[in-house]
Parts: structure tokens; sequence; C-alpha cells
């Protein structure tokens, strides 16, 4: 996608390149990391956001509670990520029929990732990794639990906001 970017549109390229700079820096930083503080994991998220809608346009809608950009509290590193890339693989969009993603801030201290569900036409095969490597790690630094629910309409996870 990059290198079409190069020969058809400079500044969008450019514009790519620094996001997907921001998304490595982050990993990197945080590699040997068991926690993040979460408004550092939204400005992350930020950035990954943004090299979707490059590649997917307005096909996909993602809402964040501006409240998680001051919060203080800890989560796992890229979790909200494997969360919205999880979120795009097993969900069609379109311009006509965009995917929302909504990321909240619970009353319950829970930081949710819920989406409308929309099957591909083709399944997606998954393996579960990221997902369970979300739930081992919470199981590792929490004890509470995440929560998933899995309704015919939409897919939520719930993280639990960790107090430091």
């Amino acid at each position: 996608m990059l290198s079409d970017l190069i020969e058809t549109n400079k500044e969008l390229a450019e514009d790519f390149l620094s996001h997907l700079s921001k998304v490595y820096r982050h990993i990197l930083r945080n590699l040997n990391r068991d926690l993040i503080c979460v408004a550092d994991e939204i400005a992350f998220l930020d950035s990954y956001v943004s090299l979707m809608k490059l590649r997917h346009g307005d096909s996909l809608i993602i809402n964040i509670d501006e409240r998680l950009r001051k919060c203080k509290d800890f989560m796992p590193p890229a979790s909200l990520q494997l969360l919205v890339e999880n979120a795009v693989k097993h969900n069609s969009h379109t311009l006509e029929k965009p995917l929302f993603i909504e990321i909240s801030l619970t009353d319950d201290e829970f930081l949710t990732v819920r989406n409308i569900k929309s099957p591909l036409k083709s399944e997606v095969r998954s393996t579960g990794i990221g997902q369970q490597n979300i739930i081992d790690r919470y199981t590792l630094l929490s004890a509470t639990h995440i929560r998933i629910d899995n309704t015919e309409h939409y897919y939520s996870v719930s993280l639990p906001l960790i107090k430091m």
C-alpha cells in the first residue's frame, strides 16, 4: 500500500509513514512493559486508527470516549489495537455500510470496545491468539476478568481498568 501511495499521493504517503512510525515506536518502547497508562494507549490507538482509515477510508467509523484520553488508570499495552484489529478483520465494511466501533468508559471502571456485527460473506478463520493473549495478560495482572458479550447483533469486550 505504501509503495502505491508514494507513486500516486506523496502527501498521503508521508501521513501514512508518520503514523506507521508512531505505531512501531510505541510497540518497541512498550515491548517489555506489563502495563501502560490508558491515555497513552489511546494515543497509540489514534495512530493505528489513522492507518486503518487511510487503508479503508470512511468504511470505518471509530468513536472514542473523550474521558479515556485523560484516564490515569492502566491496562496491558496494545490491547485496544488488537480488539480494533479483530473487529476490522471479522466484519464487512463499505462506504454504504460502514463498520461502527465504539470505545467507551463504563460506570463500573471498564473500558469497552463494541462493534455492531456485520458478518463477512466468506468467513475469516480466527486463531483466537490475540484475544486469548489479552485474557492471559489480565489473568496475571488483575483479579477482575475481562467480559466478552457475543450476541446476534454486536460483539463487545470489556477490559477492567487497573489502578496503580
